[in-house]
């Protein structure tokens, strides 16, 4: 006689039913994650180079690089109203900052206007009766109702005079001279 468990043996296989379910749930999740890295590196290895679109060119520069606040407006845009305000021929109030020169007379110029700064393109409006013609390096030319003007950018700075050899002279000697009742050697 068999001495021993009590337990039938179909008992014990009841219970390493559901051991053997999660066995295999965690094998199936194990293949299932493996193949996936598997395919993702793969992938990465052997697939075609993304795809990299650039953004499009924004239609109005000069409207872009306003928008981006990149001089310090420090609120929003003028308004309609401000721009009715805005003279009517370029005045002593409007000035030339800068300018962005391209070849053949085309680029930007950035103004400074009572209403604000203002950048124009070569060809567009500065202000109403006042027409941005062409941008050079050192400055611009302008269609107003009385013709067509050159405003440089910088004024032309004034050429220094040469001074006398026998004038500077006299300037260095009166600048060093001893006072006068000195008695001593001079170096």
């Amino acid at each position: 006689m068999q001495t021993g468990s009590i337990i039938p043996a179909a008992a014990g296989r009841t219970a390493a039913l559901p051991l053997r379910l999660a066995a295999f749930a965690a094998t199936f999740a194990a293949l299932g994650l493996l193949s996936w890295v598997v395919a993702y590196w793969g992938w990465q290895l052997f697939g075609p180079a993304p795809v990299r679109i650039p953004a499009a060119a924004p239609a109005d520069p000069a409207a872009a690089l306003l928008a981006a606040n990149l001089f310090g407006g420090g609120g929003a845009a003028p308004t309609a109203a401000a721009a009715d305000a805005a003279p009517q021929v370029l005045a002593g109030d409007v000035r030339l900052l800068g300018v962005f020169a391209e070849a053949q007379g085309k680029g930007y110029a950035l103004f400074r206007l009572p209403a604000g700064p203002k950048l124009v393109a070569a060809g567009a409006e500065i202000a109403p009766g006042a027409t941005l013609t062409a941008v050079t390096a050192d400055g611009i030319r302008v269609r107003e109702t009385g013709g067509e003007r050159t405003i440089a950018l910088r004024a032309p700075r004034e050429r220094a005079v040469p001074v006398a050899a026998s004038s500077k002279a006299a300037v260095t000697r009166s600048a060093c001279a001893p006072p006068a009742g000195f008695k001593g050697q001079v170096v």
